[in-house]
């Protein structure tokens, strides 16, 4: 981990597990995407031998710099790097997230947003977040059509080509109808470059076919809610995304080896995707 925090060796990408903060892992992911952006994460860690700790520099809501001592991982969070074996071991990630547990009054990051973890993570106020809730009637009345208008689709197609970080989630999506994505394409033949380059994933080797979107009753608990998943590309007809969870589900409940990347169309994100958070340039 000092080496990846010095830069002298690269990181995979965030692997959740058994905590529900995918919102933050996958805002980091998000972030670590362009180069700027893992370098910045980068910047904002450091090892001191003089605590034995990590030092991590997040920032409040007044976007005033905080330093997080950080002397141990959430052995129940970010999987990290895979070691081979079946064995994982903690990465920069792992430190960043138990960071921001720390930062939040040290508890399990359970149900936040994209845009507060961005705001931690950069200092940056106010990221913008496009959502598909239109405006009719009296007063302005608000409605969900679930679509994106135009000017919307052209600020999350924008902030993907600048390289910024942009998280969708599906709290408020809709589910009615079930959770399945056709004409859906997962990274199922993966290469080791993926990982670090999941734009360029998808190919015709990839499977395509049913998969599902996690949000509404996903585990048919009654209760489950969104996911987040990050927007890594984005063209006239499909969005490719990818899922902190490390793999996504087919319509049958298979997990698919596929680094969690996927690429659905621009109807099925208008449809489980009700916001979309856009972070500012990496600073």
């Amino acid at each position: 981990m000092r080496r990846q925090a010095d830069g002298s060796a690269d990181w995979d990408p965030v692997h959740q597990a058994s905590i529900g903060d995918c919102y933050f892992l996958a805002t980091l992911d998000a972030y670590s995407l362009s180069e700027d952006g893992e370098q910045f994460l980068r910047d904002h860690v450091r090892w001191s031998e003089k605590d034995q700790a990590f030092i991590v520099t997040l920032y409040n809501f007044f976007g005033f710099p905080e330093e997080i001592k950080v002397t141990d991982y959430y052995t129940n969070g970010n999987q990290g790097d895979d070691l081979g074996g079946g064995r994982r071991g903690p990465n920069l990630m792992s430190v960043y997230e138990r960071a921001y547990g720390q930062y939040l009054g040290d508890h399990n990051l359970p149900n936040g947003r994209p845009a507060d973890a961005m705001r931690a993570i950069s200092g940056q106020y106010g990221p913008p977040v496009v959502d598909t809730r239109g405006t009719s009637g009296f007063l302005g009345a608000v409605r969900e059509d679930h679509k994106y208008t135009d000017e919307e689709w052209a600020q999350i197609e924008q902030a993907v080509k600048d390289g910024r970080p942009v998280v969708a989630t599906t709290a408020g999506g809709d589910f009615g109808d079930g959770n399945t994505a056709s004409d859906a394409t997962a990274n199922t033949h993966a290469r080791a470059a993926d990982k670090q380059h999941p734009d360029t994933a998808i190919d015709d080797r990839d499977r395509t076919g049913d998969y599902r979107i996690v949000g509404g009753d996903y585990f048919g608990d009654g209760e489950s809610g969104g996911h987040a998943y990050v927007v890594v590309a984005i063209d006239e007809k499909y969005v490719t995304l990818r899922s902190p969870w490390g793999h996504n589900d087919t319509a049958d409940g298979s997990a698919s080896e596929d680094d969690g990347i996927i690429r659905i169309t621009r109807e099925d994100f208008e449809k489980y995707f009700q916001h979309t958070d856009i972070g500012r340039g990496i600073p």
